[in-house]
């Protein structure tokens, strides 16, 4: 993808220059496709093109989904859909980056970047590698019923915000 549109993506979940300090994990969640292997995981997939889609104006590329479009997808979704609230104005950029910590990746800034951790952990969150109650992936619960690791991104996120 060029870089406007790149730099779309990254104006969407900015917050007080937050994007800046990251580009270096930006572009590498950018480029990192995302693989899924829970069936309905494939709306997350479906959320991050249509996002491009809308980006770019219609104009579409043969590439598939990003970790980075997916998650600026949901984040869009979860704050639209679910948390919209006019008191508290858009907070898309707050649902991406609580999935960047939840990651273990919020210390990844160009600063202190570190491209093996970042690979580890967006590798065990792809491969539903986290523990049981979603720490390692976008979403973490404190409910003890529930394996994270065998729902779909969408319950996790209603988990999470169950306990928000």
């Amino acid at each position: 993808m060029n870089r406007v549109y790149f730099e779309s993506l990254c104006n969407i979940i900015d917050f007080d220059g937050s994007a800046n300090r990251y580009q270096k994990l930006l572009k590498y969640l950018h480029e990192r496709p995302f693989v899924y292997s829970i069936p309905n995981d494939i709306n997350r997939a479906v959320d991050g093109l249509e996002l491009r889609q809308q980006l770019l104006l219609g104009k579409m590329s043969d590439e598939g989904c990003s970790v980075l479009e997916m998650m600026i997808a949901l984040a869009d979704r979860c704050e639209t859909h679910i948390m919209h609230d006019d008191e508290y104005g858009n907070r898309t950029h707050v649902w991406f980056w609580d999935m960047v910590m939840n990651l273990g990746l919020i210390k990844e800034t160009d600063d202190t970047y570190n491209h093996i951790h970042v690979e580890r952990c967006v590798t065990k969150f792809l491969n539903r590698d986290f523990k049981r109650n979603g720490s390692g992936s976008l979403f973490k619960t404190r409910r003890k019923d529930i394996d994270m690791r065998e729902i779909e991104i969408w319950y996790q996120m209603s988990l999470y915000l169950e306990d928000y």
